[in-house]
């Protein structure tokens, strides 16, 4: 396979941005540049010897051009330099509190896409002995994906290996080719699953008293923690209807957005890694975002909601490759009512794995800046599972919803999720924390077949 791309003799490659990265630069003019960063970071048990790690991060660099890659916002192109100095930063003498503040500066920092590399590695040795390994990367370079291939990378005790394969310019040759000018027919699919809805319209939810509030783009966040025992629960209610865990929670989302807001026909935006099997260890930005519609998220079995979440994602794996901004731009309608930007992004997070690299066992800390809202979602619902149970999450934008109106939603997930309803006899608003029976979006119908 051969990207679209120029190399002058001992200069840089020049690729041209794929159209996830050129929306996204269109987005920062519109709205000012901010940060839009992936983070992982750890506490670290035992010795890191510095100068192994950067040999490491320098291997890994070479490996991968995006690592090298540099933005020309003007052309709308990406130039990968030859070389580039390895952007390890060392810092000593920290506290803990030092430590932990620093961390969140490296995770926000902006980074001047004109000067490569767009990415940077901290390391913290403090007072007390222990020491914190973080990297950032711009979101421009890197998805989720992405991040899982560099830290295994990193972590394996074998030097990688030659280049690794298809390169993100032949990514985006490909996607040009799919879906430039002139191939309106790869629509088909979108066409018809998004028939009668706008991409944009999101998910009106009668009790959210600000919902048609602009963003403002400040995130807070809200948590549920489920027991062992309550995640152990959901395990075997998934493994009943043989569904993987990311299908079984978007289906309890679907299904607790209808009863919430009284809709049957919900749609919601999912992050997806849009990869064939020959990008697998290409490092860029692959990650997409699909709308995903369910026209019956009513049913009152919610095993036959998740049979037809199953159902509809086999139908549209094959479609997930269809950048999302083509999708929204060729397929816009003008449907009866108000059009809002989409409410809700659904995503499942996976705990990282604890690392054994570079003489050090690396204790996995929460990777709180690896998904953000996105550039048009109020709502970001996620579901982790953990050693000690799991973790409900939502992050949102308080200027379109409160904290309450957020919990609700939560709880409203978290009870479709271990198969628990309301007690016999128990009124419906006082469950659910609504004022008032006719507010209450969740029914009576049972959650679970019992």
């Amino acid at each position: 396979m051969t990207g679209q791309s120029t190399t002058a003799t001992g200069g840089p490659t020049v690729w041209p941005l794929s159209v996830t990265q050129r929306g996204r630069i269109l987005r920062d003019r519109s709205r000012g540049a901010t940060s839009y960063n992936m983070h992982v970071a750890w506490d670290v048990e035992g010795r890191i010897d510095a100068s192994r790690l950067e040999r490491r991060l320098a291997l890994v660099a070479s490996r991968h051009p995006m690592l090298r890659a540099r933005i020309v916002a003007s052309a709308f192109t990406q130039v990968l330099e030859e070389r580039v100095p390895v952007p390890l930063r060392v810092e000593t003498g920290l506290t803990d509190a030092a430590a932990d503040a620093r961390l969140r500066a490296h995770e926000t920092s902006a980074f001047d896409r004109s000067r490569a590399p767009l990415w940077e590695c901290l390391l913290l040795d403090l007072r007390s002995g222990r020491k914190r390994l973080a990297l950032t990367l711009d979101h421009m370079i890197c998805d989720g994906h992405s991040l899982d291939q560099l830290i295994g990378e990193l972590a394996s005790g074998v030097e990688p290996d030659g280049p690794c394969g298809a390169s993100y310019g032949d990514f985006v040759a490909r996607e040009r080719a799919r879906y430039g000018p002139g191939t309106d027919d790869m629509m088909a699919y979108w066409r018809e699953h998004l028939a009668g809805t706008a991409p944009d319209r999101g998910v009106s939810l009668p009790f959210c008293s600000r919902q048609d509030a602009p963003l403002s783009g400040r995130i807070e966040q809200r948590s549920a923690a489920l027991s062992r025992e309550e995640a152990e629960r959901v395990r075997q209610l998934r493994s009943q209807q043989g569904v993987t865990p990311f299908l079984y929670f978007l289906a309890a989302v679907l299904a607790g957005l209808s009863r919430l807001s009284g809709r049957p026909d919900i749609t919601v935006r999912l992050p997806v890694h849009g990869r064939s099997p020959e990008f697998a260890s290409t490092v860029g930005w692959i990650a997409n975002l699909v709308r995903f519609r369910l026209p019956n998220a009513a049913h009152p079995d919610f095993h036959q909601v998740v049979e037809d979440v199953r159902h509809t994602w086999a139908k549209q794996l094959a479609h997930q490759s269809a950048p999302y901004d083509v999708v929204r731009d060729r397929l816009t309608q003008s449907p009866p009512g108000p059009t809002r930007p989409a409410v809700v992004t659904v995503a499942l997070l996976t705990a990282p794995t604890v690392l054994e690299a570079l003489g050090a066992r690396l204790l996995p800390r929460p990777p709180t800046g690896a998904i953000g809202l996105g550039d048009e979602a109020g709502l970001y619902l996620s579901f982790t599972e953990t050693a000690d149970g799991a973790v409900l999450g939502c992050r949102y934008d308080p200027a379109r919803y409160a904290t309450d109106e957020v919990d609700l939603v939560l709880r409203a997930v978290r009870l479709l999720l271990t198969g628990s309803g309301p007690p016999r006899g128990e009124a419906r608003h006082a469950y659910t924390g609504f004022p008032e029976p006719r507010r209450d979006g969740l029914g009576s119908a049972p959650l679970h077949r019992r």
